[in-house]
Parts: C-alpha cells; structure tokens; sequence
C-alpha cells in the first residue's frame, strides 16, 4: 500500500512525510470500512445487473494483468477508464458519506424560482440528493 502511495506521489512530484504516511496508514486500516463495503455493494450489484459491462470491465483488468504478468498496483488501476467510472459511479448511487452541506445565503439575498431569499439564511442539502439530481 505504502509503495503505491509512494510511487503516485513521486509521479505527482509531491513529497510525503512520515506523519503523512501514519495518517493514510490510520485512514486506509480504520476509517472508511463500512463506506468502502456500503459502495463495493452497490457496485457488484449494478455490475452483476449489467453482465456484458461486468466482462467487458473483467477482461479488460486481466489483459492488463497479462501484459504485466503480475497484480496489477494501485498506479495501474487507477489509470483505467471503464474502473474509474465504474468505482465513480457506484461512489455516486451509493453516497456512504451521510452528512448536511450547510450554506449560508450571502450578502443581498439570492433569487430562486422567483423567491427572493434573504441574506443569512441558512439552508441544508444533503449528499444523497445532490448525487441523484
């Protein structure tokens, strides 16, 4: 894991600490467990609805692998379209994160469907809605 970091901050000319590197070790070992399971879920379940994207996506990630003639690492992954789509997609139907974007309306009000709202009123709007508009 700490290589495919590495390498993917080496490409980006980024240069990583060790503090950096016990933050993402916490964050990839602890945090983000269910929202990872929660989006994986709805992913295979939206593939195993659509089979010919299902072996497209499969043969495309073991032709890669035999090209490399090994696991294929983070840098290789992430270089492909149709996964990162797939990954993007099912990020999106699944919105893991349950939490309020809270905004403020800002100096001279803000005009909505012919309403005018007035300045400093707060409004909420949740993940999951944004993701399904």
């Amino acid at each position: 894991m700490f290589q495919d970091i590495l390498a993917s901050a080496k490409e980006k000319n980024i240069k990583l600490d060790d503090a950096h590197l016990v933050s993402e070790g916490i964050l990839m070992n602890f945090a983000g467990t269910d929202t990872t399971a929660a989006t994986l879920a709805i992913g295979i379940y939206n593939l195993c609805k659509r089979p010919e994207l299902y072996l497209k996506l499969q043969n495309i990630l073991r032709e890669k692998t035999k090209e490399n003639g090994e696991r294929l690492g983070f840098l290789q992954l992430e270089s492909e379209k149709l996964l990162d789509a797939c990954l993007k997609e099912s990020l999106r139907l699944a919105c893991p994160v349950s939490g309020r974007l809270p905004r403020e309306v800002p100096a001279g009000g803000w005009e909505l469907d012919g309403h005018h709202i007035p300045a400093g009123v707060s409004s909420v709007r949740q993940h999951l809605f944004i993701h399904l508009s």
